[in-house]
């Protein structure tokens, strides 16, 4: 009897952990999102604001700022402003992130990623190429359709697929993925019940349009209530119809005209930086004549030719800089309305078209190129934003060091702004180091590779 009875219980405990081990995690309804999970004070620190480290090509140090110059890491030291060599890599280095006293950078052949410790012991860390992301003490690999959470060692912790665009922008925070499409898409996190670090990934839409549709707003958010949106767009309707915060390249009253639509097109978006994310975009704001369908109706081809449409419709632009909770994104649903708010005025007089910006807890700084000429290099702006006022300033001009300029990027430190250059085919690059209000420019590598650091002439 007793041998049965041990028979039995060995059998009874053999198909519980098949079942926990190999048939429950099949099964889709055994994950869910981590507000869900009884674990979820494990997975989500309450008190964490979310603020994730990019590997970037610059970042900042407690003794001085890290920089990549195509296949060598530099440091530019507080102290004396000295600049050295840490180490140069048989291929471009892709990035740099500092944690604490470690510093982490991706290049060389394989593009994997390595660390060095205090000591300037530099070591393979993670044998993975992708976007490279440190929140809190992890690093994240996106890239190959999947995203891989790592520790601040290296040992992996899990690996998942996952969407993203891997032609565009994306961001990962809280280990949710946010990226762009024609749409913007976010990639959803539902963990296992009986283990956080098994995970499976759902895909979201955000629908950035409001609204194109009134049935379809209204099926999106059935059962719910949606008096802010109508609240949110009777706003932006007053400002534009009081005038003085859009920008259009005419004016005309609107007495005759009725809103049709809010179009919020992304172009760039931020790391995660104080529980935000941050947005280059426009929000285009839609108008049509109120007897818009009677006139078409009147048309005996049904169509309307673009110089009637013209006199028929108006479009405001609205503000290029918006940012978006991370709450709020984390706790939205697929079809979801984007909640997002302006960080910077409009600013009616800016020049130049947007072409990259950073962002920190007080500013956001922007970069702009003026394309007008073909012969002369082009103007290149900074303009910095105050976050809390939303007023900004154009601090800081010069012409581009390349006649053939490409893909420019910005980078804030706690004390400067570093401008790249790179030339049409980036075989050539240069970098420019400013104070964060513009003043004191340096030249600090120029297209030959040679570390300059001496003031720049600019033409006032």
């Amino acid at each position: 009897m007793r041998k049965k009875l041990l028979i039995t219980f060995v059998i009874i405990v053999l198909l519980l952990f098949t079942v926990v081990f190999f048939v429950l995690p099949r099964l889709d309804f055994m994950y869910v999102p981590a507000y869900k999970h009884w674990m979820k004070d494990k997975i989500r620190d309450k008190e964490k604001v979310t603020d994730v480290k990019y590997c970037d090509h610059v970042a900042q140090a407690k003794d001085g700022v890290y920089f990549a110059y195509k296949n060598k890491l530099m440091f530019i030291d507080a102290a004396n402003d000295s600049v050295k060599e840490v180490c140069a890599m048989d291929s471009g280095i892709g990035g740099v992130m500092v944690k604490g006293e470690d510093v982490f950078f991706n290049g060389g052949v394989g593009n994997i990623i390595y660390k060095m410790d205090k000591s300037g012991d530099i070591k393979p860390c993670i044998d993975k190429q992708g976007y490279i992301f440190l929140d809190g003490d992890y690093i994240y690999v996106l890239g190959n359709g999947e995203l891989g959470k790592y520790s601040l060692d290296g040992k992996k912790i899990w690996v998942n697929h996952t969407k993203y665009d891997h032609l565009s922008y994306n961001q990962v925070f809280d280990e949710y993925v946010l990226y762009q499409d024609d749409f913007i898409g976010i990639t959803v996190p539902h963990y296992y019940l009986l283990d956080i670090n098994k995970v499976r990934y759902k895909d979201w839409q955000l629908v950035t349009e409001y609204p194109k549709d009134r049935i379809l707003i209204e099926r999106a958010y059935e059962g719910m209530d949606t008096t802010y949106l109508s609240e949110w767009a009777k706003d932006i309707d007053k400002k534009v119809r009081e005038g003085g915060i859009y920008d259009s390249s005419e004016t005309k009253s609107l007495d005759n005209y009725e809103l049709k639509n809010i179009v919020f097109k992304v172009y760039k978006f931020s790391r995660a930086s104080n529980g935000y994310i941050y947005f280059i975009g426009n929000q285009k704001v839609n108008y049509r004549d109120k007897d818009f369908d009677k006139k078409f109706k009147s048309n005996v081809s049904r169509q309307i030719e673009d110089e009637e449409k013209k006199k028929l419709e108006y479009t405001a632009y609205l503000y290029p800089i918006f940012r978006a909770k991370v709450e709020y994104i984390e706790n939205s649903k697929n079809y979801f309305y984007f909640r997002y708010e302006p960080v910077s005025k409009c600013m009616k007089d800016k020049k130049g078209i947007n072409e990259d910006f950073s962002v920190d807890d007080e500013m956001v700084s922007l970069l702009t190129v003026d394309y007008k000429g073909t012969h002369e290099h082009y103007d290149m702006y900074v303009y910095n934003i105050d976050i809390k006022t939303g007023d900004y300033k154009e601090v800081f001009r010069k012409k581009t060091y390349f006649l053939e300029v490409s893909f420019p990027e910005i980078h804030l430190t706690d004390k400067y702004i570093f401008i790249y250059e790179y030339n049409s085919e980036n075989k050539e690059m240069c970098i420019t180091r400013i104070d964060r209000d513009g003043s004191n420019p340096i030249l600090v590598m120029n297209e030959k590779g040679e570390v300059v650091m001496k003031p720049l002439e600019v033409d006032p």
